[in-house]
């Protein structure tokens, strides 16, 4: 009742891809299709860094009243600050081919 549990041999002809898992040779398929989420987030960074310098740059003084620390442009550096950042993150996680 002493009974050994053998594996079947393989054939390795220096191929690894050949004797691979299934699942692992889909997942290197899928991983070079895939797009990073960091891609999407730069993207939204950019598209929202351009509508706050849009909004900084065509402010029109705050309708008459007076505004706190108003000659800081904030929006206009928050904007920038967001194009940057968001371009960056554009740059960095871009899809390759």
């Amino acid at each position: 009742m002493n009974a050994e549990i053998t594996k079947p041999a393989t054939k390795n002809h220096g191929d690894s891809t050949k004797n691979a898992d299934p699942t692992e040779e889909q997942a290197r398929a899928r991983k070079g299709k895939m797009i990073s989420i960091w891609f999407f987030v730069g993207c939204l960074l950019t598209a929202y860094g351009v509508l706050v310098l849009n909004a900084g740059l065509s402010d029109t003084g705050g309708g008459g009243r007076e505004i706190a620390m108003a000659n800081l442009h904030v929006q206009i550096w928050w904007g920038i600050g967001l194009l940057v950042i968001g371009l960056g993150y554009v740059a960095r996680f871009r899809p390759r081919r």
